[in-house]
């Protein structure tokens, strides 16, 4: 069947996802039929009565095959694309802020299709109609140059609001909702409110076991407003939830927060799992993803929540005193700058700590070998992804010499025009393996004295403790750095700046550090462990 334009491209939107999961929830089908039966014809609704009739698979095979001749282009053409692209990304891409240039998070604006969500959202599958400039609000500076619209078309309003940070916004159909172009969030603004965000997290350290015991004395409160408002910063500060924002009628999914819980979110349990006084949750949290938990709490708590359910309905509010504006307000007065969300990034932050104190050992050998991937994932989780000599499995930057010194570890230098000296050691002498007394060293042996003559016997000879700290007789490294090139892991621990030789009659010819630390299993596992929590914290 010929469908008209506007018909044809909302099918091509429901034909890309035909191999998704989406596809097969009723909401998501209900909800696209309905939108899409909006922009038919007239006689197209007389013919198009029920969706389980449609068959889009010629739809999906077009984009598919597409796809796949988009993975066939040759590597000029798709070379080709790449720097168109990036043509683009210099052009609408970054901005002049402070006379400072700044990279823009997202210049485009989102493109037409099905909207998703995130868990049961009840609104997936409508549709999300296309931004026209008419309906874009630019914010730029009053000297600056407004950037043109597209021809036969002109902004919704063209403002300079110093106070926000937004470049760009609309409100999208399906949730009435605002969206924005924001910076990068390597920015300069970005990066000051992250500090702002973590230093009121860092001040909140000071004052939680005051807040803690304030709360816990007003389970006990003669006002009803205050024993809800302590129940519900206990649960904000114990179990991480958010606080939650009042809504309208209609307005969006139904998703709560702590202070907008109802009856029928909650129910009490004497005794569950063999723990006493447990409170099972059951809601929908943001994004319409559900909160599903079953938790023991204190004695005070639990009874406030059995006062609190008397007499209500399952439709009605929990903390019916209690709202998120009067919540923040108290906990402005208890210390400056602290809302309820801070409560989750201060717990956050106190968890990661702990598992990186669980996981410290007091050898001092473990903490170098630690150091200097812990201090480079530190530092590369906000700029970049970490460099090729650092992996979660334990293989770390490359140590100075001094500080293989003081750990007792062992750097090797060999070149690869000559054989390793266990071959010699076997091949030649008698000697099974190179630490034997200084004595035996310097007699030779038989094929010592030819073999050290020959080739670099010196760094073998244990005459200082510094000499025989350079030469390990280790497994064989992954991680290897080249003198005269780039180091590894630069800025974190161990960047050695001279350079290595290894000589032979009288010669110098160019070698290299190699290293590999010695790693146990156990320690691996808590390497990785460790980089995992960090980039989940993080990203």
């Amino acid at each position: 069947m010929k469908l008209s334009l506007a018909a044809e491209e909302v099918a091509t939107f429901y034909g890309k996802m035909l191999e998704h999961e989406y596809t097969t929830k009723e909401v998501f089908r209900h909800n696209f039929f309905r939108d899409w039966r909006k922009e038919m014809t007239a006689a197209e609704r007389k013919v198009i009565k029920r969706l389980s009739k449609c068959d889009f698979t010629e739809i999906h095979r077009h984009f598919a095959d597409r796809a796949a001749a988009r993975r066939a282009l040759p590597r000029e053409e798709k070379q080709r694309l790449k720097e168109e692209a990036e043509k683009l990304q210099q052009e609408f891409g970054y901005c002049i802020l402070d006379g400072h240039r700044e990279k823009i998070g997202n210049f485009k604006t989102e493109p037409p299709g099905l909207f998703r969500g995130r868990g049961d959202h009840p609104k997936m599958g409508m549709l999300k109609r296309r931004v026209l400039p008419e309906d874009v609000t630019i914010n730029c500076g009053r000297d600056s140059k407004v950037p043109e619209p597209p021809a036969g078309h002109q902004w919704k309003e063209v403002r300079s609001d110093r106070t926000v940070t937004w470049l760009a916004a609309w409100t999208e159909n399906v949730q009435n909702a605002t969206k924005y172009v924001m910076l990068n969030p390597s920015s300069k603004l970005k990066g000051e409110r992250d500090w702002e965000k973590y230093e009121v997290a860092r001040r909140l350290k000071g004052v939680v076991d005051e807040i803690r015991s304030r709360y816990r004395a007003d389970w006990k409160s003669r006002e009803m407003k205050a024993r809800q408002r302590a129940v519900a910063l206990y649960f904000i500060d114990k179990l991480a939830l958010r606080a939650g924002n009042e809504k309208e009628e209609g307005e969006s999914a139904d998703t709560v927060g702590c202070c907008s819980l109802r009856v029928e979110h909650v129910q009490l349990h004497p005794e569950a799992d063999g723990c006493p006084y447990v409170v099972e949750f059951d809601f929908l949290g943001k994004d319409s993803i559900r909160y599903y938990n079953k938790v023991p709490v204190e004695k005070p708590v639990y009874r406030n929540l059995q006062l609190f359910l008397e007499n209500k309905d399952p439709g009605e509010e929990l903390f019916d005193r209690l709202t998120t504006a009067s919540l923040n307000k108290h906990l402005q007065d208890l210390m400056d700058g602290l809302t309820a969300k801070v409560f989750r990034t201060y717990n956050a932050s106190i968890t990661l700590q702990g598992q990186l104190r669980a996981l410290t050992r007091a050898d001092p050998v473990f903490q170098l070998k630690t150091a200097s991937p812990l201090s480079c994932s530190l530092t590369t989780a906000r700029t970049g992804p970490l460099p090729s000599s650092v992996t979660i499995s334990g293989h770390l930057p490359r140590p100075s010499r001094s500080q293989c010194r003081l750990s007792g570890r062992r750097l090797r230098q060999r070149s690869s025009r000559w054989p390793r000296p266990r071959q010699s050691w076997r091949r030649r002498g008698p000697a099974t393996h190179p630490e034997r007394t200084a004595a035996s060293w310097r007699r030779g042996g038989g094929g010592w004295r030819s073999w050290r003559s020959s080739w670099c016997g010196w760094a073998h000879r244990p005459q200082t403790r510094r000499r025989a700290s350079r030469w390990p007789w280790a497994r064989p490294s992954s991680t290897t750095w080249t003198p005269g090139s780039a180091s590894p892991g630069a800025g974190g621990l161990g960047c050695p700046s001279r350079r290595s030789t290894t000589r032979r009659r009288g010669r110098s010819l160019p070698g290299r550090w190699t290293w590999r630390a010695r790693t146990s299993s156990s320690d691996r596992a808590s390497l990785g462990l460790i980089g995992c929590v960090w980039q989940l914290l993080h990203y």
